[in-house]
């Protein structure tokens, strides 16, 4: 079920950057909060630090998505890492130190 859900949370936040790339800030705004509803309908079992990530990943992308300069200089870059790290099932960097947004990072990694 968690891993449902990060797959649609990834499609979400893909439909969510095609919209922003297409100057529709709104809409893509839209999907995202949409996304992070989804999140609140999961049951979180908090020895899974999935739901938590996915809603500070989804958190991240909304600030980063207007105006459409800050886009295009972060917001962009970020969903696209974004995309990366999900559709290979591996950490990538997102432009932010944060602790929250550490979605597939191994402990080895971390050493």
């Amino acid at each position: 079920m968690m891993e449902e859900n990060r797959l649609r949370t990834a499609q979400m936040t893909k439909e969510s950057r095609i919209m922003a790339d297409n100057k529709q800030l709104d809409g893509a705004l839209e999907k995202l909060v949409e996304a992070q509803s989804l999140q609140e309908n999961v049951v979180n079992d908090e020895s899974n630090p999935l739901i938590g990530m996915l809603k500070s990943e989804l958190q991240q992308m909304s600030r980063l998505m207007k105006p459409q300069e800050i886009y295009k200089k972060q917001g962009r870059p970020f969903a696209l890492s974004s995309k990366t790290s999900h559709n290979r099932q591996r950490f990538a960097a997102r432009g932010d130190d944060s602790k929250k947004l550490r979605l597939f990072v191994t402990p080895r990694m971390d050493e």
